[in-house]
């Protein structure tokens, strides 16, 4: 994701593949760029048909039918979503059909940089209108409640059950998608206002399952509800990587805003 960012601010905050596709090769590439242990399905099958079958970069997605259309493919997409829809408001398309279909289109082309998944595609699609609507909307539950609604029918799922109890899910998207309509459903209408963000994702850590992802979702809509101001400090300032973080977040805030015309290069 925080390559993703850094790919948008070079592109003067509009998402390009061609810059997040290189972007990705080369940071996945470098020794020494990350110490992750575990690579997802997709990553794996991407550089072995790059390094194996001597694919070019843009034919390399790839699905194995089984480990490929999951909840971690969201994060991208989510990122763009973001990005396409501040820059939408800043230049003044609020509540445009057109604008949204971009920010949707914007949304599923990230999706398919990194894996083979029309499942996934029109899932980021869905997902892209719903980040849109987090931030565009008022800071009420209700406003939440009818978009959530529409985002289950257009996957063909239940409405949400704000009243279950958090559910434990695997990383599939046919597993984990009802269980986290059901969470937003509950934490958007939850009378703890800006807490309602913290005891979410603590209570998505200790559920368990595919916490992780589910995690990073989650907290991007909720985050949008109650803003920068709505974060408690500790959510923050005790990252491991707080303040490079807050530095590419700056960077990436006045990129998509329009205020930084920065032409690649690293943050």
């Amino acid at each position: 994701a925080r390559v993703l960012m850094k790919s948008i601010v070079a592109t003067n905050g509009k998402f390009n593949e061609d810059h997040f596709r290189k972007s990705y090769v080369d940071f996945m590439t470098t020794k020494g760029s990350h110490n992750d242990t575990y690579a997802s399905t997709c990553h794996r099958m991407f550089f072995a048909n790059m390094v194996f079958q001597k694919k070019d970069p843009k034919d390399c997605p790839d699905n194995d039918g089984h480990n490929v259309d999951t909840i971690d493919g969201l994060i991208l997409p989510t990122v763009t979503a973001l990005a396409e829809t501040a820059r939408q408001l800043h230049v003044g398309n609020k509540d445009g059909e057109g604008s949204i279909k971009d920010i949707q289109m914007a949304a599923a082309r990230t999706a398919a940089v990194t894996r083979s998944s029309s499942i996934l595609e029109r899932v980021s699609e869905v997902w892209a209108e719903l980040i849109y609507t987090a931030i565009t909307k008022d800071a009420t539950g209700s406003e939440m409640e009818q978009p959530l609604v529409n985002v289950a029918r257009a996957l063909g799922l239940n409405s949400p059950r704000p009243n279950r109890r958090d559910e434990m899910s695997a990383c599939y998207l046919s597993q984990s998608l009802p269980p986290t309509l059901d969470m937003l459903s509950k934490y958007t209408q939850s009378r703890e206002g800006i807490n309602s963000c913290r005891k979410a994702l603590l209570n998505n850590a200790n559920t368990g399952g595919e916490n992780v992802h589910r995690g990073a979702v989650l907290g991007a809509v909720l985050g949008a509800r109650v803003g920068e101001e709505g974060l408690q400090g500790d959510l923050k300032d005790d990252l491991h990587s707080s303040k490079e973080l807050e530095n590419e977040i700056n960077h990436f805030v006045s990129a998509v805003m329009g205020n930084q015309s920065q032409e690649g290069g690293e943050l």
